[in-house]
């Protein structure tokens, strides 16, 4: 069975998921911004795994959820050093 403060994080995930759609016109103008949103896609595939692990897979599910983890974390840090780059060469 799942917990219910996995169910309500991947309920704050999908609100997040509303906002950037509704303000996708803004998101495309950040730079590298497709590195961000593939940050967010492991984010969201993690919560739900999550989620999805109390009712069946739990060993491949729980799997799945470290291992997108850790691609959103270093996805982000990646979008992170592109983006400082950009600003040290002025490009």
């Amino acid at each position: 069975m799942f917990e219910e403060s996995e169910l309500i994080a991947l309920l704050i995930t999908f609100g997040v998921s509303f906002f950037l759609w509704a303000t996708r016109k803004i998101i495309i103008t950040l730079p590298f911004y497709h590195l961000l949103l593939i940050s967010f896609g492991f984010y969201f595939f993690s919560k739900v795994c999550t989620v999805l692990e109390g009712f069946f897979w739990e060993t491949a599910l729980n799997s799945l959820e470290h291992i997108s983890a850790i691609a959103s974390c270093t996805v982000f840090f990646w979008w992170c050093l592109r983006l400082g780059a950009k600003k040290e060469t002025g490009g």
